[in-house]
This record gives structure tokens, C-alpha cells and sequence, in this order.
């Protein structure tokens, strides 16, 4: 037979507690002897379990972390490709940033931030599997679909909010909670929403959905679908809804019922806030705002595997998880202002015990992920950080390749001060002038007019210099002195005097008017002005200026 160390070192580890517990102990009877066995049986068993608890607790990679920071607003979503090396996070403060490993310095900052739905909180953040797109939904009606460089791909089509029927729409009408790709169909991906449906949609058409599904309750009335996901295994759809309910529908069948339901899953009237499926498809996870975690066999919906309460959760987005090979369940914890820490709080998926916790003082724990092929735990907190846990044995790439980089070092201030030349035997016009400080010289520069660039003060009296004292251009003047002067003549002069004044040259040599009346009217007749004009031309006339 092969042995192997572990297995000599627990030899090892039996042997010493006996010896030591019969060294220990006065065994004189066969009574004693059995007690006694009983005893390092029950010791044995707690050793074992105790060993087996540090073993899996290992397994987590939490011993070192790095910390980035998103914002000041809740992280509400993490997601990463399927290569480790690009990072995108979401929040309340409408944003979304992009991270990549390989680019980043030791400042751990992003290098591109992205308002893709304007002035609505990101709620759900994922890549597709193959790495080159980014599946976005908002608190608006539209999910939307990015490339991994942040710039828009496709935006569904929004639905008509006046039709009753939702399944006659073309789209949402309401805000989303969810949106999550299709493991098996690259360019599929599903969303949740406030109008009571889950709708399954094709990347390449943006105006319609490909399938609608309506959420109902256990009384057949429309219930919110809070989240959903598809699951790996089995290929089912599965919606988890405000009335508590866990919903599955398999896609090859009609969509009219669930394959699966089981009611009264979580509370009634507090969202799902999170689904996730084991890689067989035959076991889900359950998070809700009813502070509860649950385990579920879908073979067996009559009551659940495990349930874990007292995890305070005030997000309707916390998430929960499997680790890559399934052996740890995990989930974060919420705490309000002021009153605690935070906490992803990790179980073992076959004796649900708690294995370990992880605290972050004063900050709740909403998105969490853990990344099969880096081996890293991602989370989301309340305080706009992003921590990234790892273990520098058993990680590889991600976080590693940024704590190993070093904080480079800046040079000292350096300050361009004007060098100051003494030369006290040098001519009057090269002599520099002592340096004064800047008072003094902000005081002399006042005085003059060309240093302190002194405005023109107005002309008065005589023009000078091009300037006139109207305060306009030159031409201006010009113009405004002919109008006064062609105006001034107007009203000096009596308009029919100077008519008439050209009427004994007219008549000697009539050119314009009088050949025109010459058979007609040969002899002009002019209209003679009455009293009253005559008067009023004379006051216009002599009117003192």
C-alpha cells in the first residue's frame, strides 16, 4: 500500500494523543479500560474535525488583499472576464469602471469610467463567456450590451407602457433588476423587471424580444421577478420573486407554466436578492432580504438542505456563490451606519458548517464573486471599495501581478526660481536692479501704465492721437457730424422756396417735366400755402436753438 504524508502525519497525531491521554489516565479495570476508549474516541473525533476545519478553511484564498476604490457610493456590481485580466464595477453613483490587471501601477487606479444609462444605478454587471462583452442593467427599461473597452454595442428597444398584455410588447416597460448571459448560446442573454416578466433576447436584434415569460404567484396574479439566472447543468430558467417564490422553467417547453416552483421559499414581500446554481443544475442557492440563506435540492422542493438565518441583508442585490469546486458556500452580510462590520461569511457545502468569516469594519457586503480560473474572491462594499482576496500559493495572475508591482519613487519638488545675476561693475543700461519681494514689486508694476496694463482713460476736449471724443471711431464721427449738418439745412430751409427757386431755369430750358405737359397743361399751376402752414414755417423757421 501507498502512503501518503498527510495521512503519516495523522498516524503520527493518533498515536501521540493516546500515549499521552494513557500516561495521563489510571487504568486498572476492564470498566476503565472502556471508558477510557470511549473517551479518546470522542477526543479523536473532535481532533479530526477540528484538522479537517483548518484544511478546508485554507482552501479559501483571503490571506492577502488589495483594495480599489470605485467611488463614495455602494458598489452594487463586480464582474470579471473569463481570462482574470479585466475588471468591471458598477455602482449607485451611475458609473461603470473598467480595470485591467496588466496596465495597472501600483496606484490601483481604472483606466476608462463610463456612464452608460445616464442617471439610472447599475444593478447587475457581467461578462460574456467569451470575454469581449459587457452585459449592463440599470434602473432603467433598457439593458444595454458594451464591448469590453466601454463603448455600446446594442440597446434594447424599450416597450409600450400603455398595453396591458406585457407579453404584446416589444420590450420592458419598467425598471430591471437583473440581466445574465446564456452559458450555452454566446449571443443570448436574459433580464428581469418591475413589469412581471423575464425576456430572453438575441444580441444581433435589438428590436424585439426573442421569448417573454410572465412571473405569476401563487394566487395566478402578476409577482415581480427580483433576479434571475440560468443554470449550468440541466439547462433551466430560473426567476426568484418578491412573493417568495423560487420559479423554473425549462426553455425546450412551453413557457406558459414553471417546470418547477416552490413556494414560500423566503418570506413573502422580500426580494430574492440572489440565485446561483451548482454546476450539476440539480442544486440552487437562495439569497433573500429576509436575511436568509437556503439550499435547495430541485429533485426535492418540500424543504430545503440547509438554511442559514441571521444575515442581515438590506440589498436587494447581495449576491451569494459556489466556490470553483463547490465545497464552499458563501455570501456577504449588510449592517446599518455606524453599528458593525460587514461580513462574507463562507459554509461548507457538505456538514453546512461555518468556516470562515471575513469582516470589513464599517461597510456592508453586496457583490461578491469568486473566479475559477485565477482562484481570487472578489466583493463589492458598501464604502465604494472593491476587495480583491488571494492567496500568493495557490492564485496565479490578477491581483498578484498588482501587489508585486512598487510604489515609484518621485523626485523632490523642484522649483524654476529666475537666476539673479550680481555684476556691480557694469553699466547703468545692463545693471540689474536689486530683488524686491513681491509687494514691492506688485506696487511698482502699478504705477506704470504699460506693466499693469492701464486702460485708456476717455478723451476730453479736443480729439488727439486718431481719438475723437464722441468715444466712436473716426468714421463714426464723420457720419454723425454730416447727418447733423444735412438736418440742421432741412429744417432751416422752406422746401417749396427751394423748389422754386429752380423754376425760372426750368422754364428757360425745359428738359424733364414741361415737354411731358406741353399740349396738355402748357401754363404750371402751383398751389399757393394757406395761413395756417405759413405760420407754422415761420415758428419752425425762427425757433431760437
Amino acid at each position: 500500500s501507498v502512503h501518503t504524508d498527510e495521512e503519516d502525519e495523522d498516524t503520527t497525531t493518533i498515536n501521540s494523543t493516546v500515549n499521552e491521554m494513557e500516561s495521563n489516565s489510571d487504568v486498572d479495570d476492564e470498566i476503565d479500560r472502556d471508558e477510557f476508549n470511549v473517551e479518546v474516541t470522542l477526543h479523536l473525533i473532535l481532533l479530526m474535525d477540528s484538522k479537517k476545519s483548518e484544511d478546508l478553511e485554507s482552501k479559501i484564498p483571503t490571506l492577502r488583499h488589495i483594495t480599489l476604490n470605485h467611488g463614495r457610493k455602494t458598489v452594487s456590481a463586480v464582474a470579471l472576464d473569463r481570462g482574470g485580466g479585466r475588471i468591471a464595477t458598477g455602482g449607485l453613483d451611475y458609473d461603470v469602471k473598467l480595470w485591467d490587471f496588466g496596465g495597472m501601477a501600483a496606484s490601483l487606479q481604472s483606466f476608462r469610467t463610463v456612464t452608460p444609462c445616464e442617471s439610472h444605478q447599475i444593478k447587475s454587471l457581467q461578462f460574456s463567456a467569451t470575454g469581449d462583452k459587457i452585459l449592463v442593467a440599470s434602473g432603467s427599461a433598457q439593458a444595454k450590451v458594451l464591448d469590453r473597452d466601454g463603448m455600446e454595442i446594442m440597446e434594447c428597444v424599450k416597450g409600450d407602457q400603455y398595453l396591458t398584455d406585457m407579453a404584446s410588447t416589444k420590450g420592458h416597460v419598467a425598471m430591471l433588476h437583473r440581466a445574465c448571459w446564456d452559458p450555452f448560446i454566446n449571443e443570448e442573454f436574459m433580464t428581469c423587471c418591475d413589469d412581471g416578466t423575464l425576456r430572453l433576447w438575441d444580441v444581433n436584434n435589438s428590436k424585439k424580444h426573442k421569448t417573454v415569460i410572465k412571473t405569476k404567484g401563487t394566487d395566478g396574479r402578476k409577482t415581480i421577478p427580483t433576479t434571475c439566472t440560468y443554470s449550468k447543468g440541466r439547462r433551466l430558467v430560473a426567476g426568484g420573486c418578491q412573493d417568495g417564490s423560487l420559479q423554473l422553467w425549462d426553455p425546450k417547453k412551453p413557457l406558459v407554466r414553471p417546470a418547477i416552483l416552490i413556494k414560500g421559499a423566503h418570506v413573502k414581500g422580500s426580494d430574492v436578492s440572489s440565485i446561483a446554481f451548482r454546476a450539476s443544475g440539480q442544486v440552487l442557492a437562495s439569497r433573500a432580504c429576509d436575511d436568509t440563506l437556503k439550499l435547495w435540492d430541485v429533485r426535492s422542493i418540500a424543504k430545503p438542505l440547509f438554511v442559514a438565518d441571521n444575515l442581515m441583508n438590506l440589498y436587494p442585490m447581495t449576491s451569494c456563490l459556489f466556490s470553483p469546486d463547490e465545497t464552499f458556500l458563501a455570501t456577504g452580510t449588510s449592517i446599518r451606519k455606524g453599528k458593525g462590520n460587514g461580513s462574507l461569511v463562507f459554509y461548507d457545502t457538505t456538514h453546512f458548517n461555518k468556516i470562515q468569516e471575513i469582516n470589513i469594519p464599517d461597510a456592508s457586503i453586496v457583490s461578491c464573486l469568486w473566479h475559477d480560473k485565477i482562484n481570487q474572491i472578489m466583493i463589492g462594499c458598501s464604502n465604494g471599495d472593491i476587495r480583491l482576496y488571494f492567496d500568493p500559493l495557490r492564485s496565479v495572475k490578477g491581483a498578484k501581478l498588482c501587489a508585486s508591482k512598487s510604489t515609484r519613487k518621485t523626485d523632490g519638488i523642484v522649483m524654476n526660481v529666475k537666476p539673479i545675476v550680481i555684476t556691480p561693475h557694469a553699466l547703468p543700461m545692463f545693471r540689474e536692479g536689486k530683488p524686491k519681494n513681491a509687494k514691492k514689486q506688485e506696487d511698482k508694476d502699478r504705477k506704470d501704465p504699460i506693466a499693469s496694463r492701464k486702460p485708456e482713460l476717455p478723451v476730453t476736449g479736443p480729439g488727439k492721437g486718431g481719438r475723437v471724443t464722441s468715444g466712436g471711431s473716426l468714421s463714426a464721427y464723420i457720419v454723425k457730424n454730416l447727418a447733423t449738418d444735412h438736418i440742421k439745412n432741412f429744417q432751416e430751409e422752406d422746401a417749396r422756396a427751394a423748389i422754386l427757386k429752380h423754376a425760372e431755369s426750368a422754364k428757360d430750358d425745359p428738359y424733364w417735366i414741361a415737354p411731358a405737359y406741353a399740349v396738355t397743361q402748357p401754363k404750371p399751376i402751383f398751389a399757393e400755402p394757406e395761413d395756417d402752414e405759413k405760420e407754422e414755417h415761420e415758428k419752425k423757421k425762427f425757433k431760437p436753438s
